[in-house]
């Protein structure tokens, strides 16, 4: 598991990992056994991250109008 990785992803991105991750681990350990032990809990661990950093999840703020404008202003003026 990359923590670094997972640290950086995007709540959509998030959701879609763990959805990968469970649909992984139904289809290779619990339906074709074909996945070590090992393996299958790795991917667990993983959830297990991905739904922990999910529910302390906080987006940045969003920039409105009026601090792009300053922001930019800035910029120009070289302040």
């Amino acid at each position: 598991m990359n923590k670094e990785y997972l640290d950086n992803l995007s709540k959509d991105q998030l959701e879609t990992r763990i959805y990968d991750l469970n649909n992984e681990l139904n289809q290779e350990w619990h339906l074709e056994r074909i996945m070590t032990l090992k393996t299958a809990m790795q991917l667990q661990s993983e959830v297990a991250y991905c739904k922990a950093l999910l529910e302390n999840f906080k987006p940045e703020p969003k920039e409105n109008q009026s601090d792009r404008f300053h922001r930019h202003m800035e910029n120009i003026n070289g302040e």
